[in-house]
């Protein structure tokens, strides 16, 4: 039999696929081939297990070894990994995990998932630099109203419904649990990399509202219109303008167009 094969059949091994690798590998007199076979097999779950629990360490802090290594095992034999990093491992996992009983008793459980995948994606998104806040000054006035903001490959926007911030930060800096709460209207936060750290923020409604219409793209005069259910048309220019230089002091900006 020719060697190109072998891989192919020693990968679907792993992965619980039929595969006739055993007929190649040789028992030894210390072991037999499906003992030697089966270091290969349990040690990739297991390795895959390490890398979603060093990934997802609140959520799997949180709900314990056990029950979180059920969670993992059901998901890596539902999507196994197809990427030759391991860095890849667990993206799909906080969207896996709804389905699980357990989150789906307590769905703040897949919201702190997203919530901690989302530092991942941040702290490995592409690295560029962030506008330095002298650019706002140099905008002509007449060009305010079409300016638009392109924002950092690292910044992620995340809808909220439970209070899953608030948990992942007590139990990551005061090693302890709160109480799981629906919030009483949806929320949201940003996530982004500045420099080399990741950072994290709780919106307010209004600039919820502002952050999501530049995101995709609205200009500043459209986004002044959308502070309009919150303030008066005075207030809404000089408004804008406050979270926008927050954004560009805070690095989630990489460059205004006009």
């Amino acid at each position: 039999m020719l060697l190109q094969p072998l891989p192919s059949l020693f990968k679907a091994y792993l992965f619980d696929d039929v595969s006739d690798i055993a007929d190649h590998i040789q028992s030894t007199d210390a072991y037999s081939h499906p003992t030697r076979l089966n270091v290969y097999r349990f040690g990739y779950a297991a390795r895959l297990r390490d890398v979603l629990a060093a990934d997802y360490a609140i959520l799997y802090q949180l709900i314990g070894h056990d029950a979180f290594e059920v969670i993992a095992n059901h998901y890596i034999a539902a999507h196994p990994s197809q990427h030759p990093s391991l860095r890849f491992a667990g993206k799909d996992f906080a969207n896996y995990i709804q389905q699980e009983p357990l989150v789906q008793q307590s769905p703040i459980l897949a919201e702190l998932a997203r919530l901690e995948w989302a530092f991942v994606d941040a702290f490995d998104a592409e690295d560029s630099p962030a506008i330095a806040p002298e650019v706002i000054h140099t905008i002509p006035a007449e060009n305010w109203p079409d300016v638009h903001f392109e924002f950092h490959p690292s910044v992620i926007f995340l809808p909220l419904s439970w209070n899953a911030v608030d948990l992942w930060t007590s139990i990551k800096e005061e090693g302890r649990t709160i109480p799981f709460e629906q919030l009483p209207a949806p929320a949201a936060c940003i996530v982004w990399r500045q420099d080399l750290a990741v950072q994290y923020r709780l919106l307010s409604p209004s600039e919820t509202a502002f952050f999501v219409q530049a995101q995709q793209g609205a200009t500043f005069a459209t986004l002044c219109e959308t502070l309009l259910e919150w303030y008066t048309p005075e207030e809404t220019v000089n408004q804008a303008a406050q979270f926008i230089m927050q954004w560009v002091h805070a690095g989630l900006i990489r460059a205004i167009l006009y």
